[in-house]
């Protein structure tokens, strides 16, 4: 092979130091930006707690759902004693799952 040949496949010289040093620094501000992005994006904004008290609110309307036979008496404990007290997690869960009380009325309790 000659030496023309070779020349092609040979990785083009940088033609200063100072293009050498913008290149590193534009380098090195898009990884300093995409670490600040991503702390950003995956950190929490606030602590997180666990909710209990919707079971305690569930075993309460059950125990008295089950107490009587009346169905509009049953519906009005679910919606008194376990939804209106409900948790901002269970009311989220029952709008994602579309929970509504005309579904509630579907539901058969007996």
């Amino acid at each position: 092979m000659n030496s023309n040949n070779l020349r092609k496949f040979e990785l083009p010289m940088l033609t200063s130091t100072r293009t050498t040093i913008k290149i590193a620094k534009s380098l090195v501000a898009v990884i300093l930006f995409n670490f600040c992005i991503s702390k950003v994006a995956y950190s929490q904004k606030k602590s997180q707690s666990l909710v209990t008290y919707d079971i305690d609110n569930f075993w309460n309307a059950y125990d008295k759902i089950v107490s009587t036979k009346d169905s509009v008496k049953q519906h009005a404990y679910l919606d008194d004693l376990y939804i209106k007290k409900g948790s901002p997690g269970l009311k989220a869960i029952m709008l994602a799952r579309d929970w509504s009380s005309k579904r509630q009325k579907r539901l058969r309790i007996n």
